[in-house]
């Protein structure tokens, strides 16, 4: 491969990861988090939520402009998906 090849390939990772950075800092895409770092309200319902399960994965997302928090858990050997909002409500639930 020549020099101008591998810098078109550089150039183009490089794009790449400054494009999905730059819309992660701006809340344009999915970010893990804990249940010790949710807003107060939505660890609360989280917790009466999945008493007696196991949370498998918390993500951070925008739903229609607005934060939200997808909980992945298992209880009963049933997984269930549960969307709450900001103020812990809970907005979708999918199980």
């Amino acid at each position: 491969m020549n020099a101008s090849a591998l810098l078109s390939m550089f150039a183009a990772v490089l794009l790449g990861t400054f494009i999905s950075a730059g819309c992660c800092a701006l809340g344009k895409c999915d970010a893990k988090t804990t249940l010790d770092t949710l807003p107060p309200a939505v660890q609360a319902a989280v917790e009466k939520e999945t008493a007696g399960g196991t949370i498998r994965e918390i993500e951070r997302e925008r739903c229609h402009g607005k934060t939200c928090y997808e909980v992945e858990y298992t209880r009963d050997n049933r997984n269930t998906d549960v969307t709450f909002a900001e103020d812990g409500a809970m907005v979708s639930c999918d199980k």
